[in-house]
């Protein structure tokens, strides 16, 4: 997939922008605070339907300083060459304040739109899948595994919908326990299939991070991804609907439950031990670089189309030897649009045969380099 032209209105500090993007590898050069981060999250946005620093309307929104014109409705409009479908247009825009996606001129539910561009996106703020708790791990395998399967993003919609209406009949007095079960039925059918996935899909996922790490790195330690399930691969549903009606007091009284795909861990290990306790700062950010590699390859296999790369702060992310093996890593067709402070940056990418495309950012405008 290729990202052909961008057009953004009142987005974070972006009173108007209309880019063409040119070559496989575009640069946004410029100072920090001018908008560098708020084009690639625009981009994320139209994407994946939310912005990876914060999806909240109200933070997306241009707010002018004084003297500065008044912001409209947010709105962003991309034009996309695809394998699978051709010329596509997708856009992100306010509706009667909420935030709506449309895409080739209909308008689509997030679950219909979500996966239909494609997208890998490695920044300061993915360190938190290996540095923070199971939630963010959780967060990641989600994202990449509903983008490859809408299958499987239709299962986990439908596990998290009635683990909410079981978590909301809970909280009641007295809340009828028939009406309970039912909920508790359709989360077991959803959970068992969700767990099988993955299981599978982390074996795949696993390997092919430790090849990268292997084949790019020659290193002397290894990284290991596994599924820590709080339920038995072997249960069945009519057990795991019994274990949840046990449950049922002790989850009210929590204010969650004990059971189910929603309290997954997906350790990190480095040489066997736990990555966010005993890794350093330099092995966090080398596993980013190999998920994110691992990632670009696996959505490109499974859903035939070749994600569109996004790379924010890479150089405040990793050193030139760790630059030098991602620039040789990515796959050449692959599209890459990438943030930085620094000039020097980009001529280390153009020294090693990049063809570049080269934005200068500042307060939100982006011109052409000379």
């Amino acid at each position: 997939m290729r990202l052909e032209g961008l057009r953004i209105r009142d987005f974070r500090n972006i009173p108007h922008a209309d880019i063409a993007f040119q070559g496989r590898r575009t640069v946004v050069l410029g100072d920090n605070g001018q908008g560098k981060t708020n084009l690639l999250e625009a981009i994320h946005l139209l994407c994946h339907t939310r912005a990876f620093r914060s999806s909240r309307l109200k933070q997306l929104q241009r707010h002018p300083k004084e003297g500065q014109d008044l912001p409209g409705p947010l709105f962003l409009e991309g034009d996309f060459l695809t394998r699978r479908a051709g010329h596509r247009q997708a856009r992100a825009l306010v509706k009667e304040g909420a935030l709506i996606f449309e895409l080739d001129g209909n308008r689509c539910r997030g679950r219909d739109y979500f996966g239909q561009l494609p997208l890998v996106l490695l920044s300061p703020e993915s360190l938190d899948v290996s540095q923070g708790g199971p939630e963010a791990r959780r967060r990641t395998l989600d994202r990449l595994m509903s983008a490859a399967s809408p299958l499987y993003l239709d299962q986990l919609m439908r596990y998290q919908r009635a683990l909410r209406q079981r978590g909301a009949l809970l909280a009641q007095e007295g809340p009828s326990a028939q009406s309970v079960e039912l909920w508790e039925m359709e989360m077991a059918s959803s959970a068992m299939e969700l767990g099988r996935r993955r299981r599978e899909f982390m074996v795949g996922l696993g390997r092919r991070v430790g090849d990268i790490h292997l084949r790019l790195f020659h290193p002397e330690h290894a990284f290991h991804l596994s599924l820590e399930s709080s339920l038995e691969p072997e249960c069945d549903p009519a057990q795991l609907t019994a274990a949840w009606a046990r449950d049922r007091e002790g989850d009210a009284r929590r204010g969650w439950a004990r059971l189910g795909p929603h309290r997954d861990e997906l350790p990190v290990l480095l040489d066997g031990l736990p990555l966010r306790s005993f890794g350093s700062q330099g092995q966090h950010k080398l596993f980013m670089l190999c998920l994110t590699l691992a990632e670009t390859e696996l959505l490109t296999e499974l859903t035939g189309e070749s994600p569109l790369l996004l790379l924010d702060d890479l150089f405040g992310l990793l050193d030139d030897e760790k630059i030098r093996a991602l620039a040789g890593a990515v796959d050449p067709a692959l599209q890459v649009i990438i943030s930085t402070t620094s000039l020097r940056h980009a001529e280390l990418l153009a020294e090693l045969g990049q063809d570049l495309h080269v934005l200068h950012c500042r307060q939100g405008c982006y011109t052409e380099a000379a």
